[in-house]
């Protein structure tokens, strides 16, 4: 299994993404850290953080609202980093745009 680092957008529009700078200027400018997740894919992430999943009783509300965050199911404008190689995987309509942390030796 990987860790995801989950990052929010911190306002959603659930437009996708287009980054043109290094990935961790993301985290700076438009994303907030959320989790940390376990899973074997980028999509088994996504899945892990649907609401149902993780917050199936709303428990996830005060983390979201003390993050100033506006949704708890991952969505558009989201995004997960690979632990491993610093990947970040930016959540799209369908799928994920890819981009890879220049910033980061691998």
């Amino acid at each position: 299994m990987t860790q995801f680092t989950v990052l929010y957008r911190k306002n959603p529009t659930f437009v996708p993404l287009k980054w043109e700078r290094p990935a961790s200027d993301l985290l700076q400018s438009v994303l907030v850290y959320l989790a940390t997740v376990e899973a074997n894919t980028p999509d088994e992430a996504f899945t892990r953080m649907q609401g149902e999943n993780w917050s199936p009783n709303g428990e996830a509300r005060p983390l979201i609202l003390g993050k100033g965050l506006q949704h708890t199911s991952m969505s558009v404008g989201d995004a997960l980093v690979d632990g491993a190689t610093g990947t970040y995987y930016l959540c799209h309509l369908a799928g994920w745009n890819v981009v890879q942390d220049t910033d980061r030796a691998v």
